[in-house]
């Protein structure tokens, strides 16, 4: 459950503005690597990113905003994974918070959704390597 009790009833322009975009560069659709963006309400500085692969790959993350963002990193937690090890997932969780903080002042959430797309397919390739040998 998200709480935003903390923040006032209107996001900031950098934030909404970066939620819009990311509306119209993740529309849902059916392609070998699917990501789907979804703001967790009007007023609320967080989002849900799911990424699913063909195997069956998939996770799901939040991307939660602090008032100060992009001045400050935005924190990410995996919700659900699907067909990742705990060390896949640990790897991949390590993998964003660095975006974040490489990223500080710049808007993210593309960022971590390409980094989270290049993971999936890393593993991909590991889990087709693997079963053709």
């Amino acid at each position: 459950m998200i709480d935003d009790s903390g923040h006032g009833s209107i996001l900031a322009d950098d934030i909404a503005d970066e939620f819009e975009a990311l509306e119209e560069i993740f529309p849902p659709g059916l392609t070998t690597t699917t990501t789907e963006f979804c703001r967790l309400g009007a007023n609320v500085p967080a989002c849900l990113i799911v990424v699913r692969t063909v195997p069956g790959i998939e996770v799901c993350l939040v991307v939660r905003l602090p008032e100060s963002y992009p001045d400050a990193p935005a924190s990410i937690e995996i919700l659900q994974s699907r067909k990742l090890s705990i060390t896949q997932a640990a790897a991949l969780l390590d993998r964003c918070g660095n975006v974040c903080a490489e990223e500080v002042g710049n808007p993210v959430i593309f960022v971590v959704a390409t980094a989270v797309q290049e993971f999936l397919d890393e593993v991909k390739t590991a889990v087709t390597v693997a079963s053709a040998a």
